[in-house]
Formats: C-alpha cells, sequence, structure tokens
C-alpha cells in the first residue's frame, strides 16, 4: 500500500526518510521534488526479505525501460542508466556487504534537493541509491562487487519521441515489481512496489508541467520525426507544446492526472483541432483561460488545463475566464467565486468556447438562422498578396509617376494599394500606395504550358515593360534571397511570391475588405478596385452592402468574438477560417431593402466626413439584426454585455 502526497511549487523542497524499528527491511521515502515538486510516501511492511526502493528522477526526456529481475533469493536490483540527450555521470559503488546497507544521498542541478536519511534498527538488508541528476539526461554506472546474491541490471535509454517499455519478470521468490519509468520535461518520482502488474497498469500517477512555448517556425528539422513517430495530433503548423500533450498522456497511468500551463492557443486554432478532440476523450476537471492577462511573464496567452485520464462520461468542467486587473494573489477565492461549469460535451474540436450554457445555446441559436459566410459567397473570400519583399513592389504616387513616364506600359501593372491598417470601419482610408503587379511568368502569366521559372517569361517582361523591369532588377540579389526552395525554382526573380493565382480577377470587383487583425468589427466597402496585403481578407459579392451591414453588426461581432483566436491588448484575429463560419440570414426583401439603405447613409456620411458620428444608424442596424436573427430580450442583454463599443 502506498500513498501519495503531491504539493507543488516552482522552487526547491527539502526531502526527508526516517526509517525506523524495522525488523525486516521497509521503506517509507518522502520525496519533495524541485521545479513542479512531487511527494510521494511509501510504506512496505511486515517483509520477510528486503525489496528496493529506488528513486528515480528523470528530466526533459521520454524513456524506455526494460527489466529483468531473475533467480533472486534476497534481491536487490542495481539499475544502470543510460540516457540520451546530454548526459551526466553519476557511480555508485556497493562493496563488502553481506547484508548490504546504503545511504542515499540526493543531489539534484535544475532546482536542488536535500534528502536526509536516518535508518534505526535494521537487521537486515536493504539498498537505497544515490542518485545524482541535472536537467538534462543523465549516464548512471554502478558497480557492485562482492555481492553473494543476485542482482539485476536494467538498461535504460532515453530518446524525444515515444518510447515502448518492456518488463520481464521471471522465477521471483520474493516478487516484486519494476516500475515503468518515462517522463517528458519535468522530474517525477515514481517509486512502485506492485507485484505481478501488468504493462497497462504502469505509468505515472501525475504530470505536471509548464511545456515550452515554440512556434512551429522554430522547430521545422524536428517535423519529419514528429511525423513518423505517429503522433496523432501532428500538423505541420502545430506549435511543440501539443506534441507535450500528447506524450503526457502516454505517460500517465489510467487515472494519472496532467496539469499543464500552457498557451491557450489550441482552444480555437485550426492546429489545435486534432489535440482539442485527443483531449476531449479525458475527463477534463478544470480549465482557466487567462487570455491576455499578464500573470506570467515567460508565456502569453496562458491557460491551465487539469484532467484525468479516465474515459469521460457525462462530466462538468469547471471554467474560468480570467478577467484582465484581478489581483492574482486572490486566485483561489475568484476561482471559487467566478468560475462555472460547462458541460464537456460542449468542448467540441472545431473549437473550446469557455462560457456558460446560455451563451452556448445562444450561439447555436444563431448559427441556425443563417448560413455560413463562405457558402453565402459561393468560397469567394480570398486572402491577400504576400509580395516577398514591400520595398520592391510598393510604391509611393512620385515612383508611379515616373514609372509610367519612362514607359506607358507600366499603367498595366500598378494597382491601387492597401494594407490592414488602411481598413477602417464602413470605409478604407488610402494612403496613396501602388502595388507592382507582377505574377509569376509574368507577361506570360496565362500559359499553362510553362512550369517552374522561366526564361522566355524574363525576355518578354523586360522587352514588354522596360520600365518596371529596371525598377526590379535594381532589387535583384533582395528578390533572389527570398524563399529560396521557390525564388528561381518555381518562379521568376521578379514575380510576387503570391498573387492569387486563382482569384486575382476579383481584387478589381466590388468587394468587403477584412483587416487581420482588429479590436472591433471593421469590416470596409472597397469599390474602386483596390489590391490588398496578406494582412486582410477579401469577400466578393454582388450583394455586398448587405453583408456589410450584417457583418458590422452587434450579433456578428459577438459571433466572431466567441470564435476568432484573440491577440495581446484586446486584438481578434479576423482569419479566413473564423469569418467565413459567421452565419449570414436571409432577409424578406423589405428588411434587406432598409438595412442597405441604413449602409448606404453612412456611406455617405463618411464620404463627406471620415470621423462622422454615425452611432445612430449603426443602432438602428443592431436593431433590425436583433430581430432577424430572432433574439429575445434575454438574449439581445448578452449580446450588449459583450459588445458594447
Amino acid at each position: 500500500m502506498f500513498g501519495i502526497k503531491v504539493e507543488q511549487a516552482f522552487l526547491p523542497v527539502t526531502q526527508q526518510q526516517t526509517q525506523t524499528e524495522m525488523s525486516l527491511s521497509r521503506s517509507d521515502p518522502r520525496v519533495e521534488q524541485a521545479f513542479l515538486p512531487v511527494t510521494q510516501q511509501q510504506t512496505q511492511t511486515e517483509m520477510s526479505l528486503s525489496r528496493s526502493d529506488p528513486r528515480v528522477e528523470q528530466a526533459f526526456l521520454p524513456v524506455t525501460q526494460q527489466q529483468t529481475q531473475t533467480e533472486m533469493s534476497l534481491s536487490r536490483s542495481a539499475p544502470r542508466v543510460e540516457q540520451a540527450f546530454l548526459p551526466v555521470t553519476q557511480q555508485q559503488t556497493q562493496t563488502e556487504m553481506s547484508l548490504s546497507r546504503s545511504a542515499p544521498r540526493v543531489e539534484q542541478a535544475f532546482l536542488p534537493v536535500t534528502q536526509q536519511q536516518t535508518q534505526t534498527e535494521m537487521s537486515l538488508s536493504r539498498s537505497a541509491p544515490r542518485v545524482e541528476q541535472a536537467f538534462l539526461p543523465v549516464t548512471q554506472q554502478q558497480t557492485q562487487t562482492e555481492m553473494s546474491l543476485s542482482r539485476s541490471a536494467p538498461r535504460v535509454e532515453q530518446a524525444f519521441l515515444p518510447v515502448t517499455q518492456q518488463q520481464t519478470q521471471t522465477e521471483m521468490s520474493l516478487s516484486r515489481s519494476a516500475p515503468r519509468v518515462e517522463q517528458a520535461f519535468l522530474p517525477v518520482t515514481q517509486p512502485e512496489t506492485q507485484t505481478r502488474m501488468s504493462v497497462s497498469q504502469c505509468g505515472f500517477d501525475i504530470v505536471i508541467g509548464n511545456p515550452p512555448y515554440v512556434r512551429q517556425e522554430a522547430i521545422k528539422e524536428l517535423k519529419p520525426a514528429l511525423r513518423t513517430q505517429s503522433y496523432s495530433c501532428y500538423t505541420g503548423t502545430a506549435d511543440l507544446y501539443v506534441y507535450f500533450y500528447e506524450r503526457a498522456l502516454q505517460l500517465l497511468r489510467h487515472g494519472g492526472v496532467l496539469c499543464f500551463i500552457s498557451s491557450n492557443k489550441f482552444f480555437r486554432s485550426a492546429y489545435g483541432e486534432k489535440l482539442r478532440a485527443l483531449l476531449a476523450k479525458q475527463t477534463i476537471h478544470h480549465i482557466i483561460d487567462f487570455g491576455d492577462a499578464p500573470v506570467f511573464t515567460a508565456i502569453a496567452y496562458p491557460a491551465i488545463l487539469v484532467l484525468s485520464k479516465i474515459p469521460t462520461n457525462a462530466h462538468a468542467v469547471r471554467a474560468l475566464n480570467w478577467k484582465p486587473g484581478l489581483p492574482v494573489e486572490h486566485f483561489p477565492d475568484i476561482f471559487q467565486t467566478q468560475s462555472f461549469p460547462i458541460a464537456q460535451t460542449e468542448l467540441r474540436p472545431n473549437g473550446w468556447r469557455l462560457e456558460s450554457s446560455a451563451v452556448l445555446r445562444l450561439l447555436e441559436k444563431i448559427r441556425a438562422a443563417g448560413k455560413p459566410l463562405g457558402a453565402y459567397v459561393n468560397g469567394r473570400l480570398y486572402r491577400g498578396i504576400i509580395t516577398g519583399l514591400n520595398a520592391a513592389f510598393v510604391v509611393d504616387r512620385a515612383t508611379h509617376d515616373r514609372l509610367i513616364a519612362e514607359h506607358e506600359s507600366s499603367a498595366e501593372v500598378l494597382k491601387p494599394f492597401l494594407r490592414g491598417r488602411d481598413v477602417k470601419r464602413w470605409r478604407v482610408e488610402a494612403q496613396n500606395l501602388w502595388l507592382v503587379f507582377v505574377p509569376w511568368h509574368f507577361p506570360l502569366h496565362e500559359d499553362n504550358s510553362i512550369a517552374g521559372a522561366s526564361t522566355k517569361a524574363e525576355h518578354e517582361f523586360a522587352k514588354r515593360y522596360p520600365a518596371i523591369y529596371e525598377h526590379l532588377h535594381r532589387f535583384k540579389q533582395d528578390l533572389e534571397a527570398r524563399n529560396k526552395d521557390e525564388t528561381g525554382v518555381r518562379y521568376e526573380w521578379y514575380a510576387l511570391q503570391r498573387w492569387g493565382a486563382e482569384y486575382w480577377h476579383e481584387f478589381a470587383k466590388q468587394k468587403i475588405i477584412v483587416p487581420a487583425i482588429e479590436q472591433t468589427v471593421s469590416y470596409a466597402l472597397d469599390e474602386e478596385g483596390y489590391h490588398s496585403n496578406d494582412k486582410t481578407t477579401i469577400i466578393v459579392s454582388s450583394d455586398v452592402k448587405y453583408l456589410l451591414a450584417l457583418l458590422n453588426s452587434a450579433v456578428l461581432w459577438w459571433c466572431i468574438r466567441q470564435q476568432a483566436a484573440t491577440k495581446q491588448g484586446g486584438f481578434y484575429e479576423f482569419k479566413p477560417m473564423y469569418v467565413r463560419q459567421l452565419p449570414i440570414a436571409s432577409a424578406k426583401p423589405a428588411e434587406h431593402d432598409a438595412l442597405v439603405q441604413l449602409v448606404e447613409s453612412i456611406l455617405a456620411a463618411k464620404r463627406g466626413n471620415p470621423a462622422a458620428d454615425v452611432s445612430a444608424l449603426e443602432q438602428e442596424i443592431d436593431e433590425r439584426v436583433y430581430r432577424l436573427y430572432g433574439l429575445a430580450k434575454d438574449e439581445i442583454k448578452i449580446v450588449k454585455e459583450i459588445t458594447r463599443r
């Protein structure tokens, strides 16, 4: 029987062990461990012959442990540990032991631990390994000489990616189990004395940690290995912490507890969909979303997740959306009074929303009242253009005029240009910028027989558009230094990096432009045929003014807040993946025309004075949209509480 007490802090701990009045060996270790400490106490009583009570603490990376214990009459194990990554050496010598006794010394590098042990009135032997451990993995060498009874030497090999542990126990007169110790990134001590354990019972009681927040762009060299190791959560754009969640679940025993502080980005991001599905299969106890509150200095958008590795069954999760400005030192009381229950079935793969049941029901109602925007516009929702080098492709009015003066053909490729910051609510504020619009293989870009960078296309470009060619040629070295896997391979050095090959004609049409990151809804009408950068999304429709009324309304502002990822400072990501989900309700002709007329009034006021107060017109739009989606008074109250401007 053993009881585990878990105490946790970010600072070092003292470990004490006392063994007293034992006629035949009994260990009662108490381990408190640093970084995310653990105390484990174990009592073994009425044992006629000795058994070993190893303490294995292991940092950062997973483990394969194989152990064979055979023909042991008075057994003790002498582990041999070989560990990959950045080794440290530990040596232990036990000599001239008839019925041996060793006193453990525990030294630990990352956050120190002191272990004191008193052993009294011991008539027969017990072994206590000496463990010296650093933040990086370990090589342990052990020599035991002049021992009259046999012992086995387990081999432990550890690597960064998931592992298999095999355990064999044969011909043991007094059986004991060899614990499986695999740990992803934070030290844990798990002494086990369980007989005849099946492999399915092995694993940690608890995994506690703060996975590193490393963006996917920084782990390109690891992605092939992560993919081949069959992580079920793998996607090409997943940040590193995603794999720590899956690894932690692999390491836990059935019923074990996981507690992580990590980024909340997986709640709603596309790369987090597989992880959300995996976690939702467990029993989730608590989720705390701190949003952009600066409660930790080393992580942005932090969240705390606590779950048990047990299949869920009609379970309620306790959730809390932390409000900036609340005193962190009062966290326990705030969680007690402000957290609320959510049915775990509401944590769906398409996105986690920590909201009350009333909010979730309202969201379902609004979605049911309309068609997703992407379907409403028949998929005509697109990302803006990526130049790869703005200094070459984005020019001011003076350069625009000079290039046309040098050769009149330049006017064909110079397009009025907007950046995300130039898009405001209802209207755009152009800054007199122009895009040098040069597609791949230009001017032969509509010749489908061309594959890869074409010298023929370059020759034609220089011939037909000499002023533009010379302008770009001045930037040739920098242009060639762009994405080297593509520049000069898939397309010519002078071409735009991404030009909307399938939809470039749509930029010239009447459309709605959406800035990628905003604190409020800022959908704008474009009737001038602007091209825009990748910090924008364009929505092309024959009914743009009706769409503009709905998209800038309080109802759809409330909706986007429920599903879009957040950014620090109260900003939201208006990416295509979120915007295309917005439900667009159909209106009867009279209501449709009334909303269009209100938008036209707002646009006229803004053309005369960009700072014109149009709040009364916006309020009338809101009231009409409430009715369009069939909202009741209490539901309107929920929307207004969140969307007050």
